[in-house]
């Protein structure tokens, strides 16, 4: 993990039930697409399903946010699948919004995903 990344593990009574993985990029695509302006890039996020909709993923992402603003950045970004319906709903919930549907995005084969966006 280099300075420009960040993790955070989410606890209950001394046990990991979540985290969160960012990076400050303005690169948003597997081809080299970019943002003019460098943003918080979620790369890795999940939740235990016990610990689901207890309000752990929106901590999280909540300190994503903050660290964000503290760097002076406007803007958080995110990648799922468009099967993750879970993960649609939560960003929706949470403010993020549709950007762009990218085709193949984690290769040929393996499926679609969505980019998500979140001014800060």
């Amino acid at each position: 993990m280099n300075k420009k990344e960040k993790i955070w593990v989410a606890e209950v009574a001394g046990k990991a039930v979540g985290f969160i993985l960012i990076g400050f990029t303005k690169v948003w695509g597997h081809k080299g697409e970019s943002f003019e302006n460098e943003a918080v890039g979620v790369d890795w996020f999940d939740v235990h399903p016990d610990y689901q909709r207890k309000g752990i993923a929106r901590e999280l992402l909540r300190k994503a946010e903050e660290r964000g603003r503290e760097n002076r950045l406007h803007q958080l970004f995110m990648h799922t699948s468009v099967k993750n319906l879970a993960m649609i709903n939560f960003a929706s919930k949470n403010g993020l919004k549709f950007a762009r549907y990218l085709e193949e995005f984690w290769g040929k084969g393996i499926g679609d995903a969505f980019l998500l966006t979140k001014d800060l």
